[in-house]
């Protein structure tokens, strides 16, 4: 049972379940989990007393809403389609093998037009099975990306707060005379921390933009391959969608 469809639609999914999509730097092994629960480290500085500093910086944390996410429905959807996958799959295979024993002793024309429709029927389908696993292996791999993206973004952010906390912590230790100097150069110094964290936190996001935009296009093929299994499908079924019976070997 093959085809350019069928063997286009396998290699398809073998590229998104080897993460050939990745962009260098880009780990897929984060857990989803971690996507509904995104915290911001920037709120330490507010707690430390520090909060007249927050509307110069608090743009370090704006890629953090972009990451969250609900981890329970990317899995449901994930498990669902690679269980859809695996049970159309299977009755493309059970179709092609009943077919072919039930017509073992077949020949002439009409046993070779029944092998024909019944082979593009099995393709169609295994072709549609294949396509959901891998649009399974999509969903989970794009959100692993998503939420390694955000743990990685989330380490910089953090770091970046103990830097600050550690300049603005040192300019208010100094003596009431010179506080306002030291604050101020604190502040200068505090804010360039943030836009140099910032800058790591916009490479980490072009990555995953990039791999998204690769991800998109691996299952936009898909779709497409769905589209034209299904035509396939109803080429020989008609509009009814259902499968041409296999007939006995009296029939």
């Amino acid at each position: 049972m093959t085809s350019p469809l069928l063997t286009g639609v396998n290699n398809t999914t073998d590229a998104i379940q080897n993460g050939s999509w990745a962009a260098p730097g880009l780990s897929t092994g984060g857990d989803i989990a971690g996507l509904g629960n995104v915290t911001n480290p920037l709120s330490a500085i507010a707690e430390a007393g520090f909060a007249f500093v927050m509307p110069l910086i608090s743009f370090l944390g704006d890629a953090l809403p972009l990451l969250a996410g609900d981890p329970n429905a990317i899995t449901s959807t994930a498990q669902n389609m690679g269980s859809t996958g695996q049970s159309v799959s299977s009755l493309a295979n059970n179709y092609q093998q009943a077919a072919t024993t039930e017509t073992a002793g077949w020949s002439g024309s009409a046993a070779d037009g029944y092998q024909t429709t019944s082979g593009q029927q099995a393709t169609g389908n295994a072709a549609l099975g294949q396509a959901s696993t891998g649009l399974s292996s999509a969903a989970t791999g794009g959100g692993a990306a998503v939420a390694s993206t955000l743990a990685q973004v989330t380490a910089v952010i953090t770091a970046a707060v103990g830097d600050i906390l550690s300049i603005l912590a040192a300019a208010a230790s100094q003596g009431a005379d010179s506080f306002g100097a030291s604050m101020a150069a604190a502040i200068v110094h505090t804010v360039a921390t943030a836009v140099t964290a910032a800058g790591v936190v916009a490479g980490l996001m072009g990555t995953l933009l990039s791999s998204a935009q690769n991800l998109s296009g691996l299952v936009q093929q898909l779709q497409d391959a769905v589209s034209k299994a299904e035509q396939l499908i109803t080429q020989f079924t008609g509009s009814s969608g259902n499968a041409a019976p296999v007939p006995t070997a009296g029939a």
